[in-house]
């Protein structure tokens, strides 16, 4: 069965543009060509070739030119040089600018054949990567709207009609049954914080978080996380403070950076001592923003500091047990500094509580 295929062949001697074209036309789909490279990437825009044969040297547009312009209009074409002058510099110039493999003239039909077809099943295997690549997409789009609509919603409409009951608008709740309750409203936070979380990774698994980026002002940011987190703090009494000295621009995505500190700060209330507090400052420091949230909190022992920010981890003692979380703010919060060209960096000790510093590029302006 004929390989259906697209082939061209860009070189200024017409014997080896009908040669290659009579011997490739019986084994290909189509094959076409042109005698010089500018005519070659009219004919790539028009045939979509899967393989280009060109020719290094031709009067005009040179073959590395060519190869340059090619990975513009289409990066998945596999281009295979063929030249009279194979040299190790002309070799590794084309390889530079694209080109899957070399060629040196004169060849046989048997050379041809097989530096074609290795490039096929290049090409075929480049189309199946990026069918996958789609598909994988597609899923975590679906998976995205599925948790989104189809999860999230039932769970926050069971939390909102407790959170009724409770309030016993529907009736007195005997007390019994309200310690249940409780129980179940805790469940079902816990469960909406994980879907947050999962949705979070998937987003930054997904590239979204690096679509976005503007200035921003980092202590706006965080002053609008404070206001987020002002209940919690209450809750416990911890006082929050936020202390800034020079610049405090950077550039990146506000929604996730606000995610990261929050996440910060929401552990800091979280794990600190009733009436403690959580200081956080934002200061320049060469190129750099240093933002550090202090809590005067339980801490965090020296061995478990290394495991932290890693999915999942959670510290577990008799401090922490009755803390809910899912393991997965500190991991969110590292990869979301990462996405910024900056890092995270932990110092704690048990009883003496744990400062977690972010280090963001500052924004030139």
């Amino acid at each position: 069965m004929k390989n259906l295929s697209k082939v061209l062949v860009i070189d200024d001697e017409k014997s080896i543009r009908d040669s290659c074209c009579q011997f490739l036309g019986k084994r290909c789909g189509q094959v076409e060509s042109a005698e010089n490279a500018s005519i070659g990437i009219e004919k790539v825009k028009t045939f979509n070739p899967d393989l280009v044969l060109v020719d290094l040297k031709m009067p005009g547009m040179s073959g590395l030119e060519f190869l340059e312009k090619v990975k513009l209009i289409d990066p998945q074409i596999v281009s295979v040089v063929i030249t009279g002058y194979a040299t190790l510099d002309s070799a590794i110039d084309a390889m530079k600018c694209g080109a899957y493999d070399f060629l040196p003239k004169p060849f046989g039909p048997d050379e041809l054949w097989i530096i074609v077809q290795r490039g096929l099943e290049k090409r075929r295997l480049i189309l199946a990567t990026t069918k996958m690549q789609e598909e994988k997409e597609r899923m975590n789009n679906f998976f995205i709207t599925m948790v989104s609509h189809q999860m999230k919603s039932p769970i926050a409409t069971a939390q909102q009609n407790l959170e009724v009951i409770l309030g016993n608008y529907v009736g007195e709740v005997p007390e019994k049954q309200k310690k249940l309750l409780v129980t179940m409203r805790h469940t079902l936070e816990g469960l909406l914080h994980l879907i947050k979380d999962l949705l979070v990774l998937l987003k930054i698994n997904h590239g979204d978080i690096q679509k976005t980026s503007e200035a921003i002002a980092l202590n706006t940011a965080i002053i609008e996380v404070i206001q987020d987190q002002q209940g919690l703090a209450d809750e416990k009494k911890v006082t929050l403070k936020l202390n800034q000295s020079g610049l405090d621009m950077v550039k990146g995505d506000r929604q996730s950076l606000k995610q990261l500190f929050s996440n910060l700060i929401n552990n800091s209330i979280k794990f600190n001592r009733t009436g403690g507090e959580v200081n956080i400052s934002i200061k320049e420091h060469g190129n750099n923003i240093e933002t550090s949230v202090t809590d005067t909190g339980i801490g965090i022992a020296i061995d478990e500091l290394s495991s932290i920010f890693d999915e999942f981890h959670r510290v577990r003692n008799e401090q922490t047990k009755s803390i809910g979380g899912t393991g997965l703010g500190l991991s969110i919060a590292k990869k979301i500094a990462e996405l910024h060209s900056g890092s995270i960096e932990a110092a704690s000790q048990i009883g003496q509580g744990s400062t977690f510093t972010v280090i963001l590029p500052r924004l030139n302006t």
